[in-house]
């Protein structure tokens, strides 16, 4: 599905869980996404062969509700009788 090799046009960044390389890969029409999530991968293949771990940021939270409280709002009012 390739047209073209890989280009790299080299280092574009660093960012805070890695650094950031700029490319492009040529491919037929609508064969783009195919070919996006083939080639991340490969990457990831050969990253884990070379023992080079990846980050992956993460994030907990923790949420303390008072009893009979609900998250998205005050509990229902009971019906009049």
């Amino acid at each position: 599905m390739m047209r073209d090799d890989l280009q790299l046009f080299g280092l574009d960044s660093f960012g805070e869980l890695g650094l950031v390389f700029t490319g492009q890969i040529r491919t037929g029409p609508g064969q783009h996404w195919a070919v996006r999530r083939e080639f991340n991968a490969r990457v990831q293949k050969r990253f884990a062969e070379e023992g080079i771990a990846l980050s992956y940021r993460r994030q907990s939270m923790r949420l303390d509700l008072p009893p009979g409280e609900m998250l998205l709002g005050p509990p229902p009012k009971p019906a009049a009788p």
